[in-house]
């Protein structure tokens, strides 16, 4: 049934091995079972993992009962040639050197329990192969119109990777339907943690993959079955294939995983505190904590990573304070790990001006292309990606993310190509924030610019084109310092203190300030609306000049919300002021005062800018404050609450920090 007119020769003797059956019809049963048992338990980390019997009876079951192969007659060919159980086909693929098999005793029950994998690589490869020719329609076999048979790799060999994803889509869909639906199924359990996550994953079904993952049930019966390490490893390796299908699926906007891994940190922090444990299980906790941190890492989610490590140095501290503990060490190293300072723009001569480590790699290659800003000003550190998002919608339309100074293990790779710097991935490019090259803005990696239908109209394309063309060229000096082509007088540099941006509220890198409840008592009833323009995009603020309440922090003792650098005019929105902030020095803190309208306002410096989070759609985790004249679409409310902490008005699950 299979036969076809060319076939490699490893092909072909990989298909004898199914000679051993003589029946061909049940030969063609076990080259489909053999086929499915490949496709369907493949793992990402694993190619050929073993496999209970349990688990290959629910499989095989399910596709030897499904309409397509109930209409072609696998069980009545598999009966004539005596094969009526399961085992029994999975021993005989055994014998016919098609998988490997293992026994183990169970521990609650003395027969032997058997696994099986596939034999060898190639065997896998035979086993794609088949489920990349194998198609049916209404039952029954396609076959090629040329040779008139069934499987031909000559006539379907232009579609295989289609009918390859087909099949794996329809049998995995074909094996959940039929595990939920049947109401006694042996073995229920083990399948369950093992194997119906991956599969719901491959039919296509995500979002019940996501809410089996996140119930706090499937958590518990993995820590149950595997123990804490291995059973959050084997978690990881489930949604690192959710994250890789998903992502191929449907080309989302945002990741899934992230959710899942801060689900499962919480659940195990949480249990961390609720259960008496000894402190060898703890440790256990401690350690796979650490792993999903790891993890997040990888996507550059820093500041999510540092609250997840510090959760494993918390568990750790129930079992011994010592800093010289190898779990408290290496906890605290990876929280190192993930401090970042901000990627900013500085004069010349500033002492906080970076170089770079590979100037003379720059300086004598024509492409420069996947090369690691490693700094030889800041050994051991590059240029990073920071967690902070930021999305631009105007004149002009961008998106991106902030740059900072981290660990080398964190690198991003990049591409120079004389006037840009790019990300070597996904081709954004290197941004003074908001296109102002002026001193203490800070670097941004974007999209490229969109432009909206009314962009011939504006009066100020010209200036502003002219002003984000020029915070995108940079060159780099012999000395490896880089700097933007259009203010030679700045050049990149790192920020020491740590900017101002929002945290979630249970943050241990919140913000508390000292004099809160002044602040909340500090309403001004009298604002000047004189300098909103016509359609109430810009609005000069103005505040008495009473002296207005020190922004002190009690959490950072010593330290208050200092100015970053001065306000610089943005031609990209219509010239408003923009200021950074960030932690520094008491003797340098800002005052301000609490409006009638909830604007949080400057008193010390400039009368009439206010605390402002940007665009409401840029209102997340590791958003930066600013100071700024302008309203309109900008988020400017906030609210002062009760544990000293500062949130936007409407998203007070946010708040002030670091």
């Amino acid at each position: 049934m299979s036969d076809s007119p060319r076939m490699s020769p490893v092909t072909e003797l990989l298909d004898r091995s199914f000679s051993f059956v003589t029946n061909e019809f049940a030969s063609f049963a076990l080259k489909l079972l053999f086929s499915a048992f490949a496709v369907v338990f493949r793992r990402d980390d694993i190619l050929r993992p073993w496999v209970n019997l349990g688990d290959i009876h629910i499989v095989w079951k399910a596709l030897i009962c499904s309409h397509d192969m109930i209409q072609l007659q696998l069980r009545s060919s598999l009966r004539e040639y005596k094969l009526t159980k399961i085992e029994q086909i999975a021993d005989l693929m055994f014998v016919m050197g098609l998988l490997d098999r293992k026994c183990g005793k169970r521990s609650s029950e003395f027969h032997q329990q058997k696994s099986y994998r596939v034999h060898h690589d190639l065997m896998w490869d035979y086993g794609k192969m088949f489920c990349s020719l194998f198609r049916t329609f209404d039952g029954e076999l396609v076959k090629c119109e040329q040779h008139g048979i069934a499987c031909c790799n000559v006539c379907f060999e232009g579609s295989l990777d289609f009918i390859f994803n087909e099949n794996n889509k329809k049998w995995n869909g074909i094996i959940v339907e039929y595990f939920q639906s049947s109401a006694e199924i042996k073995n229920a359990k083990s399948y369950e943690l093992k194997w119906l996550p991956l599969h719901m994953m491959k039919a296509g079904l995500f979002h019940e993959a996501f809410d089996l993952l996140t119930t706090e049930e499937f958590l518990e019966n993995q820590i149950e079955a595997n123990g804490i390490e291995d059973g959050i490893c084997f978690m990881i390796s489930l949604v690192r294939s959710y994250e890789k299908m998903y992502i191929a699926d449907s080309f989302p906007s945002k990741t899934p995983m992230i959710t899942i891994l801060l689900h499962i940190n919480d659940f195990l922090f949480r249990f961390s505190s609720l259960v008496q444990l000894d402190d060898t299980f703890k440790r256990e906790i401690g350690h796979g904590i650490i792993l999903l941190g790891l993890e997040l890492q990888k996507f550059s989610k820093l500041l999510k990573s540092i609250d997840i490590f510090e959760n494993a140095l918390n568990v750790f501290s129930t079992i011994t304070c010592e800093e010289s503990d190898p779990d408290i060490a290496y906890a605290l190293k990876l929280i190192d790990s993930c401090a970042t300072h901000n990627l900013v723009l500085v004069r010349q001569d500033s002492p906080n001006k970076l170089k770079l480590k590979v100037q003379d790699v720059l300086n004598n290659v024509q492409n420069k292309t996947n090369l690691c800003f490693e700094l030889s000003s800041h050994p051991g550190y590059t240029i990073v990606e920071m967690e902070c998002k930021c999305k631009f919608t105007g004149i002009v339309s961008y998106e991106g993310v902030y740059l900072g100074v981290g660990s080398k293990d964190n690198s991003l790779m990049l591409n120079y190509d004389g006037q840009m710097i790019r990300d070597a991935t996904c081709r954004r490019t290197f941004f003074a924030a908001l296109g102002c090259l002026a001193e203490g803005f800070p670097l941004q990696l974007i999209s490229d610019f969109q432009f909206g239908c009314f962009i011939k109209e504006h009066e100020q394309v010209e200036k502003v084109m002219k002003c984000l063309n020029a915070a995108r060229l940079y060159a780099i000096a012999d000395d490896g310092s880089v700097y933007p082509k259009m203010a030679p007088h700045l050049c990149l540099g790192v920020l020491y203190f740590q900017s101002l941006i929002l945290v979630a509220n249970h943050s241990s890198n919140r913000a508390v300030f000292k004099y809160y409840s002044k602040l909340q008592c500090s309403k001004i009833s009298n604002i000047d609306n004189e300098g909103k323009n016509e359609n109430n995009d810009r609005s000069i603020l103005s505040s008495p000049n009473a002296d207005g309440i020190l922004l002190e922090l009690s959490s950072h003792p010593g330290m208050g919300i200092v100015l970053l650098n001065q306000a610089s005019s943005v031609p990209l929105i219509n010239g408003a002021l923009i200021g950074g902030l960030a932690i520094g020095p008491v003797q340098h803190a800002l005052s301000a005062k609490m409006n009638e309208k909830n604007h949080l306002m400057i008193t010390n410096y400039n009368n009439g800018l206010a605390f402002t989070s940007g665009l409401k759609e840029n209102l997340d985790i590791g958003k930066n404050i600013y100071i700024s004249d302008l309203l309109g679409p900008w988020i400017n409310e906030f609210v002062i609450n009760d544990d000293g902490t500062i949130s936007p008005l409407h998203a007070k699950e946010l708040v002030f920090g670091f």
